[in-house]
């Protein structure tokens, strides 16, 4: 009997996180997470214990998710900046996508909720320092195989990178032509899997 427990708690995190990801964490009303989720508001305090509560699975769901795609995408290549290059056109097609989808959550989190929802936005925010530091074991990884200087710095190179991903996500969210945002994203990858010109 447990199992069925379990896969039912994660679809309805699953289900949360779609609301909480178009909505954001403060315009999400209870009556939402109950549409939602299709459970009453007892249910939903008695499996979470609060709003925050199944906020804070959301996150944690969201980032597992982001993580092992992420770590996917960039290791599934003998060369680390080949993994690299594949991973950042893969974000070509942000423009394509839906309008909540071209954003980062835990980014939308942390800008959201730094002032009325701080834990929450600490939490977001180790997530991010986790996905910087799978960047930096690329560009360690890089160094190791001779496609990047030695005097690199892997760290700065690692928080430069997050900051081209978190610029084009936003950019993508704007008005503007899917064309633009995928010829942004192909010279973002042309730039780091360069590394050796701007390191």
């Amino acid at each position: 009997m447990p199992r069925p427990a379990k896969f039912v708690r994660t679809e309805a995190v699953a289900r949360a996180l779609e609301v909480f990801w178009q909505r954001g964490y403060h315009a999400t009303s209870l009556k939402d997470l109950e549409t939602a989720l299709t459970m009453r508001p007892g249910s939903i305090y008695a499996a979470f214990g609060s709003k925050a509560g199944l906020f804070d699975e959301v996150l944690s769901h969201y980032a597992e998710q982001s993580l092992a795609l992420l770590r996917q995408k960039l290791f599934n290549h003998p060369s680390a900046m080949q993994g690299l290059r594949e991973y950042l056109y893969s974000l070509a097609n942000l423009g394509e996508r839906e309008p909540a989808e071209r954003a980062c959550m835990l980014v939308k989190t942390m800008l959201e909720l730094a002032t009325t929802e701080p834990q929450l936005s600490a939490r977001a925010d180790a997530y991010l320092a986790e996905m910087e530091n799978v960047f930096c074991e690329v560009f360690m990884t890089a160094m190791q195989q001779n496609e990047l200087e030695k005097d690199a710095d892997p760290r700065f190179l690692a928080q430069q990178l997050q900051v081209a991903i978190f610029g084009l996500r936003v950019f993508s969210q704007r008005q503007t032509s899917p064309l633009r945002v995928r010829l942004l994203a192909e010279q973002i990858a042309n730039q780091f899997t360069r590394v050796d010109k701007i390191a």
